[in-house]
């Protein structure tokens, strides 16, 4: 704890009128001057593409005293003062001097307080910072987003202990010039959102600074010290208005994610970028570029984003320098004409966007991308591609490009021989016995079960002769396949009976040919990860999504979705994506998951919600919707998830009557799932019931074994269980019968 004696001398001695120095009355009279301001800007926006600053006034009314006084108190004891959203047009003058109000009477001691470390004043209508700052000497995060600043004192840079500066979403139009290096611990400097023009010179002595938010401002040049953040990982300069880059960019050698997206830059350094060698991340996107710059080789490189650009060719010899890392390459909405043989050295590319160019073709090359899931070719002149390969997904058009041309030489390509493409396309299973003892072995070994990529219509039979690798396995990689069932169950063993529906907690079905959502997935009760993306999907309604207590994360982005059904009564859902469907409009119901941390609904029809609405993020979003609901809504009964589940083991299979073996994938013609398909018809509103009710009966067995239960509750719990398996025992023999007629 710093000394207490020296910061109450300071705290006296601190500036301004008052104690502690407040916002003057000048600064308040000029209150209506600034708010007209800030309407004006709200009007007219800031030019193409660009959003105003958020300056939202808060209705809440000023902290009474009282609550003022418990709230210091607390900071006196923690160290942390939260006064968000409190209605304050000036900083308190108690804050700048916190230790003067230690109150013995109230059983406070002075020798136990501690100096404020952490202020957070964001959501306010503050217009003045005072110098009086400069008295939290052990300061070390300031947070004042979204208020009305129009300037910062620069007593502000003086705090020795200062590491997180948060600015955000004001109407700063300047910092000072002098004094901004004596911030020597700063390692965070947020600014996005603000009126600055210019970034001075000084900043460059920032030695420490780790990240530098810029966006959203009108900056039109970089000053060259800025070669100076030697420390600097994150630089986002994003809808500015940029029209080159320094040739000093390229001395941040330490920095790993680079976004210049939505400036008007024409041209950048020729070796600016390319000796960054810790760069990860490059986003410039919507600029004026009219050729690709040279990017840093040696495999760290691992997204590029440059579409929305003047781009007519992409460098082959780029291509070649970043082909060891490159993941991402984004170059849609240019004007490029031919993609170079090159992209076929990107080996470890899982996304390639060149939609909406002037490609006439595609070679052959990117057929043998073994990570290519997504390829985005849709608003290019493709004259020698059918439509129906152009639209079934990555997979089948890699398959037509191997027949276009041979494998290039490049290092870590699989170019598929003809028994492998022949196998998958007749839902085989495309693995050669050999790869299918691999897969299952590692497995086992691993718990992941990793067969992405193989453009299958069902998983080879032979990958679970072993009873220990479908327990085994905790995540299950199936992209990039053809399947259009998951863990198609023959009748003598319904879904909930098998190891894999307890162990699994990962399932990614992304890029395949899903009409429906398998029954099945319903049955993996433990399932904390489930992504759906990419397939065909039109409608997830009147499915038991109850069953999925445990679940977390739910990706259904880029299907073709119309209605959410009860999905958005998962309430204790954290991740839900949902964007590039056709939602419209998106059920106000939403926002009663208060629960998630991320929900993702750009790219759908629906007008309700403005984009920069959604920019602002998921809270505001979640509250949107929620404040539309009518006063008298009557919200339907939320869903209960059952219990999680418990560890399988030889008991819980007896527990349904059924036996531990079933069949992974296609179902269907041509599968080898020795089951139902799953996929429609009788057979598939069969497993439909089957899965629902033997999650009904694995939770109404966990209940009868809870402890305290009443002789009358066990009695009734007992009863419903007899009841739910013999209406499972039903379903099961109607299934296994329709399977066995069907197969003579």
């Amino acid at each position: 704890m710093a000394s207490l004696s020296s910061a109450r001398g300071r705290a006296r001695r601190g500036g301004g009128g008052g104690r502690g120095g407040t916002a003057t009355s000048s600064a308040r009279g000029g209150g209506r001057e600034r708010q007209s301001v800030v309407q004006a800007m709200r009007a007219a926006g800031r030019g193409r593409g660009r959003r105003s600053p958020a300056f939202e006034v808060t209705s809440a009314a000023a902290p009474s005293a009282a609550s003022l006084q418990q709230l210091l108190k607390q900071a006196r004891s923690s160290g942390s003062l939260n006064l968000t959203s409190k209605g304050l047009e000036e900083v308190p003058g108690q804050v700048f001097n916190l230790l003067d109000g230690v109150d013995a009477a109230d059983g406070e001691k002075f020798w136990e307080a501690c100096e404020l470390q952490r202020l957070d004043l964001s959501f306010n209508q503050i217009t003045e910072l005072p110098a009086a700052v400069s008295n939290l000497s052990v300061l070390v995060s300031l947070k004042l987003r979204k208020n009305r600043l129009s300037s910062v004192p620069p007593e502000l840079f003086s705090l020795e202990s200062l590491s997180l500066l948060d600015l955000t979403g004001n109407a700063i139009r300047e910092l000072p010039e002098e004094g901004l290096g004596a911030a020597v611990a700063l390692k965070g400097l947020l600014l996005s959102g603000n009126r600055l023009s210019r970034l001075p010179s000084s900043v460059g002595s920032l030695h420490g600074l780790e990240t530098l938010e810029l966006s959203d401002n009108t900056i039109r040049s970089l000053p060259e010290s800025i070669d100076g953040l030697k420390r600097l990982a994150t630089l986002t300069v994003s809808n500015n208005g940029l029209a080159s880059l320094p040739e000093s960019v390229g001395g941040l050698r330490s920095v790993k994610l680079l976004d210049f997206s939505r400036n008007g830059i024409e041209t950048v350094p020729k070796n600016g970028l390319a000796r960054l060698g810790a760069l990860t991340s490059l986003d410039l996107r919507e600029n004026k570029l009219t050729e690709v710059p040279p990017l840093p080789e040696g495999g760290r490189l691992a997204q590029v984003f440059l579409g929305f650009n003047l781009l007519t060719s992409l460098d082959g010899a780029a291509l070649l320098g970043v082909s060891a890392g490159l993941t991402e390459l984004h170059v849609q909405s240019n004007r490029i004409g031919q993609l170079p043989e090159e992209v076929g050295s990107l080996a470890r590319l899982k996304t390639l966007d060149v939609s909406n160019n002037d490609l006439g073709e595609l070679p052959a090359a990117l057929g043998y991308l073994p990570h290519l899931h997504r390829l985005a070719v849709d608003g290019n002149p493709l004259r020698t591609i059918r439509r129906s390969l152009l639209s079934g997904g990555a997979s089948s058009l890699k398959k037509y490009l191997r027949t276009r041309g041979p494998c290039p030489d490049y290092p870590g390509l699989e170019a598929a021989d003809e028994d492998d493409d022949a196998a998958a396309s007749s839902g085989g299973g495309g693995l050669s016995e050999d790869a299918v003892q691999a897969v299952s072995r590692s497995a086992l070994e691993t718990g992941t079960l990793d067969v992405e990529g193989r453009g299958m219509t069902s998983l080879p039979p032979g990958l679970f002769q072993d009873d220990r690798t479908l327990s085994a396995v905790t995540r299950a990689k199936l992209s990039g396949n053809k399947l259009q069932a998951f863990l198609a169950p023959p009748a003598i063993a319904p879904p909930g009976s098998l190891p894999l529906s307890i162990s699994i907690r990962e399932l990614d079905l992304s890029s395949n040919d899903l009409g429906e959502v398998p029954p099945a997935i319903f049955a993996c009760r433990g399932l904390q990860t489930l992504v759906l993306a990419y397939n065909p999907l039109s409608d997830v309604s009147g499915l038991p999504w109850a069953a999925l207590g445990s679940l977390e994360t739910l990706d259904l982005s880029n299907n073709r979705l119309r209605c959410l059904g009860d999905v958005v009564l998962m309430t204790w859902l954290r991740r839900l994506n949902l964007e590039n469907n056709d939602i419209s409009p998106v059920p106000l119901e939403l926002g009663l998951c208060t629960g998630l941390e991320s929900l993702l609904l750009a790219g759908n029809p629906q007008r309700q919600i403005s984009p920069s609405l959604l920019q602002r993020g998921t809270v505001a979003t979640l509250a949107y919707l929620r404040d539309r609901l009518p006063p008298d809504h009557r919200p339907r009964t939320p869903i209960t998830p059952p219990p999680a589940p418990k560890p399988f083991n030889d008991a819980t299979a007896a527990g349904t009557g059924s036996s531990a073996h079933g069949s992974l994938g296609g179902g269907g013609a041509g599968g080898r799932g020795g089951g139902g398909s799953g996929g429609g018809g009788g057979g598939g509103e069969a497993a439909k019931r089957i899965a629902l009710l033997t999650a009904e009966v694995e939770a109404l067995r966990e209940e009868t074994e809870a402890p305290g239960l009443s002789q009358a509750k066990a009695y009734a719990l007992k009863k419903k269980l007899q009841m739910k398996r013999a209406a499972l025992i039903r379903e099961e023999r109607a299934l296994k019968q329709a399977q066995q007629g069907g197969g003579r």
